[in-house]
């Protein structure tokens, strides 16, 4: 059988509406620049109890050149996938992402070192050859497994190319995890967060000195500002909030790094190193 240019991996589980996953199916075969032949439309979930289970599920049975993650609750513009094509033919890249610029990197940590980002999937499409061989998975949480995906792959790519079209439209839905407002729920995104700047943590460290780890160190500085952004934005109280800022000073989190990483940067690190020397 041939191998089709792109694989859909779209999941599926839990309480996902059925029409909204119609909606999302059709989004993708009614593009013009597709034939049958040149993409596959993987629907996984079975059994999963998180997203990123159900996308490993994806990537395990994935056939295509190329893997492009889609919310089953989302959908893809019309009309809006032949640009992606003919950049995936002519410059085989690691990575495509859209929406941002016209450019291309000779690795993703290149990118990684210059731009702030949204750590998100969609939007994008990874080499799958290089997804599997550099041994990329999601984490079984139902929060923050984006950034941990695509820090770690951005670090690790070769040929980053990076486009201003845009394909996929995001739609917000009240059932998201992102916005559900029940203590628990707020709780578990703070942890979730945390766990995850954790893991990226140990994977920078065993990264050889050069620029992929540069590029993830720079990467986590950023995550540390947001998770204390999310501290405040889930309203934890004060003495959970000073727990976790002594976490993150005991383990080298903060105080933040002097680089010059920009404007922003530079202000929320002098708050937060300056808020460090009295934990």
């Amino acid at each position: 059988m041939d191998t089709p240019l792109i694989s859909f991996i779209i999941p599926f589980y839990g309480e996902v509406s059925r029409d909204l996953l119609r909606a999302c199916l059709q989004s993708v075969r009614s593009q013009p620049a597709m034939r049958g032949e040149d993409y596959e439309i993987i629907v996984c979930g079975e059994g999963a109890t998180s997203t990123g289970e159900a996308r490993n599920q994806g990537i395990d049975r994935a056939r295509g050149e190329y893997l492009c993650f889609v919310d089953s609750d989302d959908r893809l513009l019309d009309a809006s996938l032949l640009q992606a094509y003919l950049l995936l033919e002519r410059e085989r890249p690691d990575v495509l992402l859209c929406g941002k610029e016209d450019k291309q990197y000779s690795t993703g940590a290149d990118f990684m070192l210059r731009h702030n980002y949204t750590g998100v999937v969609w939007g994008q499409f990874f080499r799958c050859d290089f997804v599997k061989g550099e041994g990329l998975r999601f984490s079984s949480m139902s929060f923050a497994e984006d950034e941990e995906f695509t820090a770690k792959a951005y670090a690790r790519a070769g040929k980053f190319v990076v486009s201003r079209f845009s394909f996929y439209e995001h739609v917000l839905h009240g059932f998201s995890v992102t916005r559900r407002q029940g203590e628990t729920d707020r709780l578990m995104r703070v942890e979730e967060f945390r766990a995850m700047l954790g893991r990226l943590s140990a994977y920078c460290q065993a990264l050889s000195e050069g620029m992929p780890r540069q590029a993830l160190r720079r990467r986590i500085s950023f995550l540390t500002i947001d998770y204390v952004r999310q501290l405040r934005r889930n309203r934890m109280n004060f003495s959970y909030v000073v727990a976790q800022l002594r976490g993150l000073k005991s383990g080298g989190f903060l105080p933040l790094s002097d680089e010059a990483y920009g404007a922003k940067y530079r202000m929320a690190r002098a708050a937060l190193n300056l808020l460090t020397r009295f934990l």
